[in-house]
């Protein structure tokens, strides 16, 4: 079933998800590798889930998670910002929001806002300057837990 629908994929250009979640292009021959050759390395990949780990590979993995501390702090930090960000005039909330947390270029916060470039990024300085001493204020200090 599953070449089947490889066939297909590679036969239509469209996409096929493979066991692991990966969207498998359907050009075949291109890059440095077939469709083919790279799904099959995919699915041993796949068929490795019932492997075990002794207990000796198992405590060799290290744990990058937070602990519930640092938990804690990047919560009580993202908190604080929150509550920062309402103390900006709305302009400058807005640029921040556009800039910052939507990701949009200079060029485009320009043309969503209907102002020039270099008024967004004085505004931008600003609204970064007042956000930081809000922060300051509020007893977070720069840097992040």
């Amino acid at each position: 079933m599953a070449s089947d629908d490889v066939r297909i994929a590679q036969a239509t250009g469209s996409p096929y998800k493979c066991c692991t979640g990966v969207i498998m292009s359907g050009c075949s021959g291109s890059g440095s590798g077939s469709f083919g050759t790279r799904f099959k390395a995919l699915s041993a990949l796949c068929r490795r889930k019932d492997a075990e780990l002794d207990d000796e590979a198992a405590g060799a993995i290290e744990d990058t998670s937070d602990d519930p501390e640092v938990t804690v702090q990047k919560k009580d930090t993202s908190d604080a910002l929150r509550r920062c960000l309402g103390g900006l005039s709305a302009g400058h909330r807005e640029i921040v929001d556009l800039a910052c947390y939507h990701e949009k270029s200079v060029e485009e916060v320009a043309g969503i806002i209907g102002i020039p470039e270099n008024t967004v990024k004085t505004r931008l300085f600003d609204a970064r300057k007042k956000l930081a001493e809000l922060l300051k204020a509020a007893g977070i200090e720069r840097g992040r837990p």
